[in-house]
């Protein structure tokens, strides 16, 4: 893999990154907009109700572009080694783990 690839390929993430903040920023007001304790109404706690929850969820995604089916985890690792990033090297993975220890 090559450098302006691995540049390419965070550049994607950070983009990604940026709108999930986004969405997720906005989750209180969509909460709100539920439910005045949209906590108790979601059932969040040990269960939670996929079916309150989901509206939310589809809005969301609605609202960052998202749209289509859910991919599986075999696609998902055929669509990173087609960036040619070897899954065996764990490169997201460390990375996750080495934001977490800061």
């Amino acid at each position: 893999m090559t450098k302006a690839t691995i540049l390419r390929c965070l550049e994607e993430i950070a983009s990604k990154l940026v709108e999930l903040r986004a969405a997720v920023e906005k989750l209180p007001e969509i909460l709100d907009e539920v439910s005045a304790d949209p906590l108790v109404d979601l059932g969040v706690g040990q269960f939670v109700d996929k079916q309150k929850l989901q509206p939310l969820v589809a809005k969301a995604f609605a609202e960052m572009g998202i749209q289509g089916e859910a991919v599986g985890a075999e696609q998902v690792q055929e669509m990173i080694t087609a960036c040619r990033v070897k899954l065996e090297d764990n490169v997201f993975s460390r990375g996750i783990i080495e934001v977490r220890e800061e």
